[in-house]
């Protein structure tokens, strides 16, 4: 139940969130994500300037897009 709810009432015709937790909530689930992104591209750019570490931050790289893929098409499955 808590996976689903977006915050939004059955009958509500605009769509709109109308509760201030579920504003908050989504305000800092999009802020998690940024920050998330903002990770990982300075952790490529940190092992790009160091040669020996290309391969290593490549397969890092390729396993986390396989997860990241498994978790938003391969759970459709399960």
């Amino acid at each position: 139940m808590l996976h689903t709810f977006n915050g939004v009432h059955p009958g509500s015709s605009q769509g709109e969130r109308d509760w201030w937790l579920a504003h908050l909530w989504s305000l800092s689930m999009d802020a998690l994500a940024v920050g998330l992104i903002l990770l990982v591209l300075s952790s490529l750019v940190m092992a790009h300037e160091q040669r020996e570490k290309r391969l290593l931050a490549g397969i890092a790289v390729a396993l986390g897009c396989g997860i990241c893929g498994f978790f938003v098409f391969g759970l459709r499955w399960l």
